[in-house]
């Protein structure tokens, strides 16, 4: 997503809007999503998302680090998970 925003912006196509189903769609890693969010502004362009209000009042920044915080702890529990069924296997 935001290497296609750089090619649009290097050649010359102005990007306005960024659209997302969900913001963890976007991101599943709190560090990556304000990366992801900063990188898409300083290219002058707003990320609307389907599912979430995205703005910057407060209430949205503290909803945003909880689901994008929420993510990131499955996405880490689910390989976890994994390399203990691995290391399981290996055992048998």
């Amino acid at each position: 997503m935001l290497d296609d925003l750089q090619k649009a912006n290097k050649k010359g196509v102005s990007v306005d809007l960024i659209l997302v189903d969900d913001i963890d769609r976007a991101a599943r890693d709190i560090d990556v999503w304000r990366f992801v969010k900063t990188t898409i502004k300083a290219a002058g362009a707003k990320i609307y998302s389907l599912k979430q209000d995205l703005n910057d009042s407060p209430e949205n920044q503290m909803f945003e680090t909880i689901v994008m915080s929420v993510k990131q702890y499955e996405r880490e529990n689910g390989a976890r998970r994994v390399k203990d069924r691995q290391r399981m296997r290996m055992l048998d």
